[in-house]
């Protein structure tokens, strides 16, 4: 069966040395898989504001994630392997690419949490600012 590939291009710059890399290596990086190509320089990607977490929410509490604000989540979800092609600019990766990456863990994030056991926020809280386990601080 192919690989389903997720191909998120943050290259919009005209002679992106980024993007010259990508086609260069497409062979190695696709081989034969089923390329879907997100070009984050076409989106008009938002950041969360409050009509869009009073959907989020609902869609939580329901389990029902069809809002198309779901859409790159669920490509990110389903596929067998992502390729990010994003520049350096000023010593960071670029603003649509910040924009998009919550995006994509919009309905993965709500799922996993349903399973995570309540107690371990607070363990992971002890760990990052003491660095020890919750075991060896009780």
């Amino acid at each position: 069966m192919r690989q389903k590939i997720l191909y998120v291009n943050a290259c919009f710059r005209e002679g992106s040395r980024t993007a010259d890399l990508v086609e260069l290596m497409k062979e190695r990086l696709f081989g034969e898989g089923e390329v879907t190509e997100i070009s984050l320089g076409d989106l008009e990607l938002r950041p969360m504001d409050r009509q869009m977490l009073k959907v989020y929410n609902e869609s939580v509490a329901s389990h029902a994630f069809e809002d198309p604000m779901f859409t790159y989540a669920r490509q990110f979800r389903e596929a067998d392997r992502v390729v990010i092609a994003a520049p350096f600019w000023n010593y960071d990766l670029p603003a649509v690419l910040h924009a998009y990456l919550p995006s994509c863990s919009r309905c993965i994030s709500p799922i996993w949490s349903w399973s995570v056991p309540r107690a371990l926020p607070s363990i992971l809280m002890k760990r990052a600012f003491t660095g020890a386990s919750a075991r060896q601080r009780s």
